[in-house]
């Protein structure tokens, strides 16, 4: 890392940068360093996530419904090369610690397994009150399963 000036003078345009790394990049530069899939990686970016309201009302209305132990699953094609994921988990699995915990893992399992996991297609994992924490595993087979199954259904 090296200590570079910003384009302004003055001492809060400083910031740090790796060596031979080009600070200011155009939009199109940043656009050609990213990958055509986004299974190439483990990150999970914005574009794999649901973020707003209607976007899980539509998946929810129209999507075709799984549900096992500890979640339901519902999945719907999304006309692009990756899938994307949204998770919900209301009061009644817990207080917020307990909340953040299990969507915490329902993240993490995306994450992690997104060459598993059907692409294009939009995913709402709702978590269920089971009232039990599993291990990782068996959490993560649960839901994988859970969302192959949804997009089985949808194939017929």
């Amino acid at each position: 890392m090296t200590w570079r000036q910003g384009p302004e003078s003055g001492p809060f345009c400083c910031f740090w940068a790796s060596a031979g790394a080009n600070p200011v990049a155009s939009p199109s530069e940043r656009e050609q360093t990213e990958p055509e899939r986004f299974e190439d990686d483990e990150r999970l970016r914005k574009a794999e996530r649901l973020r707003k309201r209607p976007e899980f009302l539509r998946t929810q209305r129209k999507g075709t419904r799984r549900a096992n132990k500890h979640f339901i699953v519902y999945g719907r094609p999304n006309r692009r090369a990756w899938s994307r994921l949204g998770v919900t988990a209301s009061k009644k699995v817990g207080k917020a610690t307990v909340r953040n915990w299990w969507k915490r893992r329902v993240r993490e399992i995306f994450r992690r397994n997104k060459t598993e996991i059907p692409s294009g297609y939009d995913f709402v994992v709702i978590v269920k009150a089971s009232g039990q924490r599993d291990e990782f595993d068996e959490l993560r087979d649960e839901l994988v399963g859970l969302m192959k199954r949804a997009v089985d259904s949808r194939k017929r």
